[in-house]
């Protein structure tokens, strides 16, 4: 990555920074009971309770405001936060319905609420946090196991537990893991060596049916468990290795994690209502970027810029847009340092 991208992006998260609300996290323990208890899907959210009255489905609405402004940031103890005790103490305000469920194999009872998420969303926005976009980045893993000389992906199916432990503890924190299927087409187009000695132009040529914004490749040493072995992990992008690690078992969110969120998160504009996505070309220094940055924020319609990518010359923006798309690609396109190529734009 160009060091005077990486420049331009420091100067972007310390704008970002300022008046955020400073917030003490307490780490989460992957085997809590909070995870095993909420189980979040869309804008429904299920907690366990011990029975139908006042003062538990309040204890549960709670929590469960907890796990969902967890999975909105990405913010490991953010359930247990004192900002989410601040919002979590005008609980109803968010609850749109709520039911009770029974469990059919241990009659264990649930309290299922439907939540204003976009209100949950807007709540954190506006005491200065960073939430995922609304369309969360998606990881696909790789996984490969050596002894000596062989080598062999890893099926989801051959250790079904700690996949779905790695999933269910990604999605916690609002992060979207999905493995591959490994049938012909995959195994055509890769193999384990790829994984383990780094070759990752086919791996990214497989990738490519599974539309994923990052590749995470994990080489662990045969018959040894996944929930405790060493991985060494590599994450990737489209053009290049963002970084490598290695940790114990589900340790590996810890920097995955800590990585997607300086990728992804973001302020949203709360006033924009609808986004644009342009690249500008001909991006070949410092200044360059900073002059691309300025044109567009001078640009009427355009509330807020959120930074994508830098790939070798071009430089890629999401736009938070105030007024409708159309009107602002009619000023870009008048814009007399900028020419138009098709959707996509040249600085001069």
């Amino acid at each position: 990555m160009h060091s005077w991208y990486l420049k331009a992006m420091n100067r972007v998260m310390d704008f970002a920074r300022r008046g955020i609300w400073i917030v003490l996290l307490i780490g989460i323990s992957w085997g809590s009971a909070t995870l095993a208890e909420v189980k979040i899907q869309q804008d429904r959210v299920e907690v366990a309770v011990a029975d139908t009255s006042d003062a538990e489905r309040q204890s549960a609405t709670q929590t469960a405001i907890g796990a969902v402004l967890m999975h909105l940031t990405g913010l490991q103890g953010m359930a247990e936060s004192p900002l989410a005790e601040v919002i979590a103490a005008d609980a109803e305000r968010y609850v749109l319905n709520f039911s009770y469920l029974t469990e059919d194999d241990d009659e264990s009872l649930w309290l299922a609420l439907r939540l204003d998420r976009p209100a949950l969303r807007r709540a954190l926005v506006e005491r200065g946090m960073r939430v995922w976009p609304e369309r969360r980045p998606l990881v696909l893993v790789w996984l490969a196991e050596q002894q000596g000389a062989r080598r062999e992906l890893i099926a989801a199916e051959q250790t079904p537990a700690w996949f779905e432990a790695l999933q269910k503890q990604s999605d916690a924190l609002g992060m979207r893991l999905i493995f591959p299927l490994l049938d012909l087409e995959d195994r055509n187009a890769m193999s384990a060596a790829d994984v383990v000695l780094g070759f990752h132009d086919p791996i990214r040529e497989a990738s490519d049916r599974y539309g994923a914004e990052r590749i995470l490749l994990g080489v662990i040493q045969a018959d040894e468990d996944p929930q405790q072995a060493a991985i060494r992990w590599t994450l990737l992008d489209e053009t290049m290795v963002i970084q490598r690690w290695q940790d114990r078992g589900a340790d590996a969110l810890i920097t995955l994690n800590r990585l997607m969120r300086d990728d992804f998160v973001y302020r949203p504009d709360l006033e924009a209502h609808q986004r644009l996505e342009i690249a500008i070309t001909n991006v070949t220094s410092l200044a360059d970027y900073q002059r691309a940055v300025s044109r567009l924020s001078d640009v009427d319609g355009v509330a807020q810029i959120q930074p994508m990518e830098v790939a070798g010359e071009q430089a890629r923006f999401s736009l938070a847009l105030s007024l409708d798309p159309a009107r602002v690609r009619e000023t870009l396109e008048r814009d007399p340092q900028l020419t138009a190529e098709g959707d996509d734009y040249r600085l001069r």
